[in-house]
């Protein structure tokens, strides 16, 4: 299957794919990185059934039904993710020379998940109001783009199907309680619960609103 990549909105890069056969780095302790490296950021989201190097800094992540691998940026912050769909009978090796279906370098942008065919970045530099994106892989588009904030808690998924998020409001007023106190050394925004249906691609709004410090 090839997955189909709008200009607009995804940076494909005319590369064959990032070096295989290079050494991982070794100042890590490798068995820790590839355990780290498989549990990705997002609760709820898939475990990754194996982790393999394939560059210094690069490693692949074998899912059920991709294969993604994660090369940092050689000049900008973020990840550059070269994703393939795996064939029926589910073996591939990621080689130099294997093409991607389809690439995403997004500018700040971090591999966060992967569950069944979607695809989860976290976009940003600073600890509040980052960015949030979701790509549907059998499509090639982005389904999802919000600013959330990471506390009380991180986006999640729920059931395989709603991904839950806290999304920045911004600054509403002074009908926060902690205000006063926190922009003596910060400043106070807003943020709502809010649920991102994964088959609907509907947004359902809870109208559960509070406030939190913001650096």
């Amino acid at each position: 299957m090839h997955v189909a990549a709008p200009m607009a909105c995804l940076a494909v890069l005319a590369l064959s794919g990032p070096a295989a056969g290079q050494d991982w780095p070794t100042t890590a302790d490798s068995v820790t990185v590839i355990r780290e490296r498989m549990l990705t950021g997002l609760k709820g989201g898939e475990t990754a059934i194996a982790c393999r190097p394939c560059g210094y800094q690069d490693y692949t992540l074998e899912f059920e039904k991709y294969i993604v691998c994660v090369t940092p940026r050689r000049v900008d912050l973020g990840d550059s993710l070269w994703i393939m769909h795996k064939p029926a009978s589910g073996r591939m090796k990621w080689t130099g020379k294997s093409p991607a279906d389809l690439v995403v370098s997004e500018d700040a942008g971090w591999f966060l998940g992967l569950h069944d065919h979607f695809l989860f970045l976290d976009e940003g530099c600073c600890p509040n109001g980052r960015g949030l994106l979701v790509y549907d892989l059998s499509t090639g588009k982005r389904v999802l783009d919000v600013t959330y904030v990471g506390y009380p808690f991180d986006p999640m998924l729920r059931g395989g199907r709603w991904l839950t998020y806290l999304e920045d409001l911004g600054e509403r007023g002074s009908d926060c309680p902690e205000a006063a106190r926190w922009e003596r050394d910060f400043g106070t925004g807003f943020e709502e619960e809010v649920w991102f249906d994964l088959r609907t691609l509907k947004v359902t709004r809870s109208g559960m609103i509070s406030c939190s410090p913001r650096q």
